[in-house]
């Protein structure tokens, strides 16, 4: 009985690994594009996207510094799907809009240094083209975020450039 268990569990296994062979993410890389494209359609945006993917929107110039890699740097910011979900952020208000408020949580301005490797690597990328008091959307394809196949969008403040 174990043996025959385990034959088929092999089996379920094979069967699956043989399934995702087939897929290999195009049909989902097809469909990650056709997002991007019908948000951008829809919104009138018509910025070329970064060597790297990302879609880099001002909002409204910063008058300061811009930050390279490896300088410390202070945001707001609020994390959602293309669809408009929201997922994150660092603001209270929103939060209670979107029911992800929790006691326990603290919502303040956000610091975190460019290129941390914890990070979102879109998020890194997309501060360095802002400047100081500036805000501005990024829309990262997965591959720049949490790469599962949805593009994200961040809207930032940058509120504080310090230099390394």
């Amino acid at each position: 009985m174990k043996k025959y268990i385990s034959v088929i569990f092999l089996i379920a296994i094979a069967v699956m690994v043989f399934m995702q062979s087939c897929v290999k993410g195009t049909d989902f890389e097809a469909s990650e594009q056709e997002q991007i494209k019908d948000f951008l359609d829809a919104n009138n945006i018509t910025v070329q996207p970064r060597e790297s993917g990302l879609y880099y929107i001002e909002k409204k110039a910063g008058s300061g510094d811009s930050p390279v890699m490896g300088d410390s740097v202070v945001i707001n910011y609020v994390g959602r799907r293309i669809n408009g979900y929201v997922f994150d952020t660092n603001i209270e208000e929103v939060a209670k809009q979107n029911g992800l408020w929790e006691m326990y949580m603290e919502f303040k301005p956000f610091p975190f240094i460019v290129g941390d490797s914890a990070l979102i690597k879109g998020l890194s990328e997309g501060v360095t083209y802002m400047k100081e008091g500036g805000s501005a959307m990024i829309l990262l394809p997965s591959s720049l975020a949490f790469n599962d196949f949805y593009p994200v969008i961040y809207d930032i403040d940058l509120l504080k450039v310090v230099k390394k």
